[in-house]
Formats: C-alpha cells, structure tokens, sequence
C-alpha cells in the first residue's frame, strides 16, 4: 500500500537511477529473504519516455521500455528453483535469477488519503496508454 514516504535508495542495490550491473544488485541482495527483486519502483520518465534500459554488455541484445507511467515492477525470479520450475532450455532445471520481468504500471498518488484516481477509469471516459518495448540485437 503505497505511503506518503519514498525509501532513500542512494547507495542500496534498490539504487538504479544510474546504468549499474543488474547481478551487482542481485548480489547485493544475498542477505536479504527475497534474494532478488520483487519491487515496485518508482521511475521518470524522460523527455522520450523511456523508463528503463535492460542490457547485456556480452551479446549486446537490449530491451528499452518506453511509457509514461511513473512506476514499475521489476522481477528477478527469486525462486526459480530446481525444485520448483521446468524449463527446457535447461534440461528442465529452473535456477533463481533465470528470468528478469519489468512492468511499468502507474502508481497510487502517496498520501494518508489513499489516492487512487490516476488508477480509476470512469464509465464512458475511454482511457488510452501505451507500453512500448523496443528490442535490440
């Protein structure tokens, strides 16, 4: 539930305001129960709305999301497991962190008041957003 408080995250693996390594910040998380990320960040959009880059700097593939929604969920696959999940690509062994899903999304305004109205679509008002993912190989 969202709250009138925003977490500092200068110097936490929560800290993605600048291009950092996405298995530096999974390992900066080995001390904590989740392991990984399971969170909702909020995010600003830039003057193209891109709000987030994802990169691997060995084959060079990328995915940038482009929306003008001011929050998104970032998943690591936490509990990817060889227990609990069956993946043919690897023999059908599920490994924590073998999978990353971000989802942009539009936060609730924080506040004691619990501001939903960004959220709410009123009868008859036709509402449009657009998320775009572009992919690069």
């Amino acid at each position: 539930m969202p709250t009138e408080d925003r977490i500092d995250v200068a110097g936490t693996p929560y800290d993605f305001r600048q291009t950092k390594s996405l298995g530096d910040a999974i390992n900066g998380m080995a001390d904590t129960k989740e392991k990984g990320f399971d969170d909702v960040f909020a995010v600003n959009p830039d003057e193209n709305n891109i709000i987030a880059t994802l990169s691997d700097p060995q084959t060079h593939c990328a995915v940038t999301i482009e929306s003008s929604r001011n929050g998104m969920i970032l998943f690591t696959a936490n509990s990817f497991t060889k227990d609990h999940m069956n993946f043919v690509r690897t023999d059908g062994i599920g490994y924590p962190h073998e999978g990353v899903a971000m989802e942009p999304m539009i936060l609730p305004k924080p506040g004691r008041e619990k501001d939903f109205s960004e959220m709410t679509i009123k009868k008859d008002q036709p509402v449009s957003y657009a998320i775009k993912y572009h992919l690069n190989f």
